[in-house]
């Protein structure tokens, strides 16, 4: 029948997701109150389909762990984070099918808690995607106070993301157990850009997209109509 999956169907669909994870490389680094990075280190997706599991990669791999510039030096079991807020995960996104925000979209921005946007941004940019590399960024922040800044610092990520505003900085890097420590680019300079976007496309019907093109000089600003050419 049209449109029904059949068992066959569904054991290829995870055999193609499995050999695209194989082929798949996250590069992930590790921002502590936006001045301190660890190099990013390389792991492999099929090895991080889930948000526990990414996170363990990491630890063994990076000694972040008791590092004030990062969780805090008084970790404990029941509160791994202590000293710090959760961390705020930013994935690079390269989806371009679900969303004509997405386009716009330079990462998502998870909250620790919320691991299942951690598979559904796996799902669109590793089962359904076409980079074989992905970068990541683990932001710790040990001076907010309270849920109110840990969401105003979450909104200034997310908006950043959609190329609203910069991060302003740059990180310092490696950790003091190497040799040297160099100024390496921040957070808006290391993730990609996204392919370009033809703003007054969307007729309108996008805010952000309206903004630009205002800003570009490409509309007058006040009914969308595109501006004429100087002679």
């Amino acid at each position: 029948m049209e449109g029904v999956q059949t068992e066959s169907s569904f054991a290829a669909k995870a055999s193609n997701h499995s050999e695209r994870s194989a082929n798949v490389v996250f590069q992930v680094r590790v921002v502590g109150n936006n001045h301190n990075t660890t190099p990013f280190t390389m792991v492999q997706a099929s090895k991080a389909r889930k948000r526990d599991e990414l996170w363990d990669e990491v630890v063994a791999k990076v000694p972040i762990v008791m590092d004030e510039r990062y969780i805090g030096t008084e970790q404990q079991a029941a509160n791994p984070f202590h000293g710090s807020s959760p961390p705020l995960y930013l994935l690079q996104e390269t989806c371009t099918t679900q969303s004509h925000r997405m386009l716009h979209t330079r990462w998502a921005v998870m909250a620790w808690e919320n691991a299942s946007e951690y598979s559904r941004w796996y799902q669109r940019n590793v089962n359904e995607g076409t980079s074989n590399t992905l970068k990541i960024e683990i932001h710790f922040q040990n001076n907010l106070v309270g849920n109110e800044e840990y969401f105003k610092h979450y909104d200034v990520l997310v908006d950043a993301g959609l190329g609203k505003v910069t991060l302003e900085y740059h990180l310092v890097a490696p950790m003091e157990v190497n040799p040297f420590i160099a100024v390496v680019p921040g957070t808006s300079e290391w993730f990609p850009e996204r392919d370009a976007i033809d703003y007054l496309a969307a007729g309108g019907g996008c805010p952000i997209c309206k903004e630009k093109a205002e800003t570009l000089g490409l509309t007058s600003g006040r009914n969308g109509k595109k501006k004429k050419a100087k002679r």
